[in-house]
């Protein structure tokens, strides 16, 4: 990672980059050892009542809360990038080990489930495209696209794609193709997607339903973002 990192393109850390790479390569598993035996709701080198989490089906906001920053609650320094890395991984349909290991028999016995340590997701994971995992991960944003409650609702909780009709705002400039982020009227960002549109062409038909954009006869496809394209966040 520091041979190959520049400052304007980087990982962040090889916690990271181990977890981006084990989506790339379709993983089962991703085993990131460290001085710690595993994830505890306090720190064990301070506290002897610290309770050790032998296994969390995912990462929760508690557990991301609880990691801290650099003087983890956890434990060391580094785990937040761990815990980061396997939140990571799970959103790739790649499990996760965090602990210790020793011996030449410590990647068997990880993989057989008795590794000192915590498994994070170690449920069958659902496997991320690889264009799916550019646009969650890799992708520049370009732009942001503001959408009603009912288009939030249709692309979130039904897999629809984005149309025009509920596109209340545009920002940014932006090419066909590019990367934009989608958010509520209230701010919040529900996901990222490659646009249709450019940012000029989207401002001049948002809110229109598909059938006036067919009537004008400039289109063939009506979606902003086809769920294709599309990443939830």
């Amino acid at each position: 990672n520091d041979s190959i990192s520049l400052e304007e393109l980087t990982f962040g850390d090889n916690d990271m980059l181990s977890a981006l790479v084990s989506g790339l390569v379709s993983a089962d598993m991703l085993m990131i050892f460290t001085d710690v035996n595993g994830l505890y709701d306090k720190n064990p080198q301070k506290n002897a009542d610290a309770k050790k989490y032998y296994f969390l089906p995912e990462v929760t906001e508690e557990i991301t809360t609880l990691a801290g920053d650099a003087g983890s609650k956890l434990g060391t320094g580094g785990m937040k990038s761990k815990i980061d890395a396997a939140k990571t991984a799970l959103s790739l349909g790649v499990s996760v080990f965090i602990g210790t290991g020793r011996g030449q028999e410590k990647f068997v016995d990880v993989l057989k489930g008795k590794g000192d340590g915590t498994y994070v997701g170690n449920a069958p994971q659902k496997e991320m495209k690889m264009n799916k995992q550019w646009i969650a991960l890799h992708s520049l944003v370009s732009g942001q696209i503001e959408v009603d409650a009912g288009a939030a609702t249709a692309i979130i909780q039904h897999g629809k794609s984005l149309l025009p009709a509920g596109v209340t705002n545009v920002s940014g400039f932006f090419k066909v193709g590019d990367v934009v982020e989608v958010m509520t009227q209230q701010g919040r960002v529900i996901g990222k997607g490659q646009c249709t549109y450019s940012a000029e062409e989207l401002r001049d038909v948002k809110g229109m339903q598909s059938q006036d954009i067919q009537a004008r006869g400039d289109r063939h496809n009506y979606e902003v973002i086809h769920r294709d394209y599309w990443v939830s966040l």
